[in-house]
């Protein structure tokens, strides 16, 4: 049985999270991308596998994340392999909530949250 929304009941405020590599290096994701239509439209696509442990409390998905030796094989079409301590490189902490907001495109929006 499903529980039905109460009217004006505001839902709890989502904490937004900033995830990088604690090297300062930028990931490399395993995607696609194609042009396709009488436009020639240029589409892509982040390929994305189970979330790993150190991952999962954030989501249940992540973007396959290559390691630095990775992309190569993906390039010449092999199966993409999430870099195997992806969990010991990432760095994941809140910040502001500012962070959901497109309209506020400034570096604070990743800035970490004082404790």
């Amino acid at each position: 049985m499903r529980e039905a929304a109460i009217p004006d009941q505001k839902k709890p405020a989502k904490m937004p999270f900033y995830v990088s590599r604690k090297d300062g290096m930028p990931f490399t994701f395993a995607g696609l991308w194609e042009r396709w239509g009488p436009d020639n439209l240029l589409t892509c696509t982040i390929i994305t596998t189970d979330a790993t442990d150190g991952i999962r409390s954030l989501h249940t998905r992540m973007p396959v994340i290559l390691p630095k030796d990775g992309f190569e094989p993906w390039l010449e079409g092999l199966d993409p392999a999430v870099d195997p301590d992806i969990d010991g490189a990432v760095e994941i902490r809140p910040v502001s909530p500012k962070m959901n907001k497109p309209s506020h495109n400034e570096p604070d929006c990743i800035e970490p949250l004082l404790a």
